[in-house]
């Protein structure tokens, strides 16, 4: 569903009288959209960004891991991982709204069906 969607059902929802009614639908969702996205890793560092400046979402199949390029209006984030796909799909539907960087000394890299995040590199802009 597009932001805009999701807007102009709030208010319709707001106009007939009862925001808190609950939505239609397969039931999978009961939080709304986030608005940023936080990055966290495994020493306690945390960076946000808004989805509002997310230009564009690539995935990269590697012979070792997959690595996902996001693009904000001024910065780049390189994410590496297993099973990123899964990933890339919440990118395309709701819009994650945390990454967790786990330490890749505890990550099996033969992880069947789970995704894992094991580095994250946040280039400055212009680069």
């Amino acid at each position: 569903m597009h932001p805009n969607q999701s807007l102009k059902r709030i208010y319709r929802e707001l106009l007939e009288g009862n925001p808190t009614k609950a939505h239609p639908g397969n039931g999978t969702r009961n939080r709304p959209f986030a608005h940023c996205l936080t990055i966290q890793w495994p020493d306690g560092r945390r960076m946000v960004f808004y989805y509002a400046y997310l230009l564009s979402v690539e995935l990269l199949i590697e012979a070792d891991y997959n690595v996902m390029i996001l693009r904000f209006t001024s910065q780049k984030i390189t994410l590496k991982g297993y099973g990123l796909d899964s990933l890339c799909e919440q990118f395309a539907d709701e819009k994650p709204d945390r990454i967790m960087i786990h330490d890749p000394r505890y990550v099996s890299a033969g992880i069947v069906g789970h995704m894992a995040v094991i580095d994250a590199i946040v280039d400055p802009p212009g680069k």
